[in-house]
């Protein structure tokens, strides 16, 4: 029926302070039947690209109860739209329960929403146009936006409320993140174990491969944890680990960034880091787990890890510096379970990366040249 009530058209009117009834037919007479679309859902756990940088939907609605529907003061938060420019956040809604999908593009890239939810796709013409999840079907070619920014300026440093009786002395945390404490969350992500149990937190490094890298994270931790610092050398001598005693610390980092490879994931609070910190989170993630090689006359650069809730997380991030990857899983022989490979897609990424991120040694980054007459995507 064309004027029935229904949800989309009831919170499009309350969202643009329309003067119509709360129906098809009532957004019609106003001329604003389109703003239906505007008004669509998606599941908790999606994160939104805003100038708060990425926030999980359910972190904007808050306490809002089910049903329930509160105004947003448009100047505080925008939202990245599809023409890579910024739109206020005029409402939010906390949906009841509703039948939900899951879009997957070949990519990777994964969102659940409503079956309503509209997505931009590239039509036979070869025309920009929207369309429903629920009509949605293979082949169909699904937009992603490719823009630098925006970033988050949070840089607070969380509470570390862990307060155990031991004899370590406290590790004196800072009130605001700084390079050295991005550097090591990327290197702790990549390479790092913590134990809750003993406290232990080490970061082992390989000393076959790179002796300028090896170097580079001496140097930091040393600057972060002076002489709480333990080196460790492996039997084989192929390796060393750097190794500090800390119940705080280990109980904070498994907190927040989970225990074991296979559950690691990139704490809530680096999603909001500001441009300059999340650059250099992902220059040590990618020097430690990540890979550039050389292949003919181009080069590759692929980031690899245990954890499939990891890999989603740096999938996004990535895309804060226009970067497109693609998320693949197999099995490598003497591991348990799936690994999962990220893998940057075309020139345009590759080059963004290089410009916006890049790889900490030389090694590495003189691996990323490209040699090709003509250089194709």
């Amino acid at each position: 029926h064309p004027d029935y009530y229904d949800i989309h058209s009831n919170q499009a009117v309350k969202a643009f302070n329309l003067e119509c009834p709360p129906t098809k037919k009532g957004l019609k007479s106003v001329g604003r039947e389109q703003m239906r679309v505007a008004a669509k859902c998606v599941v908790a756990g999606s994160r939104l690209q805003t100038s708060d940088g990425w926030v999980s939907v359910e972190r904007l609605v808050g306490d809002i109860d089910k049903g329930d529907w509160i105004a947003v003061n448009s100047g505080e938060t925008l939202l990245s739209n599809d023409e890579q420019v910024m739109t206020p956040l005029v409402g939010l809604y906390r949906g009841l329960d509703q039948e939900c999908m899951s879009v997957t593009t070949e990519y990777g890239y994964t969102l659940e929403n409503t079956l309503e939810h509209q997505y931009r796709v590239i039509d036979e013409e070869s025309n920009y146009t929207w369309k429903k999840s629920s009509e949605l079907k293979l082949g169909d070619w699904v937009c992603v936006r490719r823009a630098v920014g925006p970033f988050g300026n949070d840089i607070r440093f969380p509470a570390v409320h862990s307060e155990p009786k031991t004899s370590f002395k406290s590790i004196e945390f800072p009130d605001q993140f700084n390079e050295d404490w991005a550097a090591f969350f990327g290197l702790f992500v990549s390479e790092g174990r913590a134990v809750y149990k003993t406290g232990e937190v080490s970061v082992g490094i390989s000393t076959t491969h790179c002796l300028e890298f090896r170097q580079q994270v001496e140097s930091l931790m040393l600057r972060l944890f002076g002489s709480r610092v333990g080196i460790l050398a492996n039997d084989d001598e192929e390796s060393v680990r750097y190794c500090v005693m800390s119940v705080q610390l280990s109980r904070w980092l498994v907190l927040n960034c989970g225990e074991g490879s296979h559950t690691k994931r990139i704490p809530d609070f680096v999603f909001r880091w500001p441009q300059s910190l999340l650059a250099v989170f992902l220059q040590w993630l990618f020097e430690g787990d990540g890979s550039a090689k050389e292949a003919k006359n181009s080069f590759s650069i692929t980031y690899s890890t245990a954890s499939e809730d990891l890999a989603v997380d740096v999938q996004t991030l990535l895309l804060s510096f226009g970067v497109i990857a693609s998320r693949s899983s197999e099995s490598r022989r003497g591991y348990i379970g799936e690994y999962w490979e990220l893998r940057l897609r075309g020139n345009a990424s590759r080059d963004a990366f290089l410009e916006h991120v890049g790889f900490v040694t030389s090694r590495k980054r003189d691996s990323c040249v490209s040699t090709a007459a003509y250089r194709q995507d």
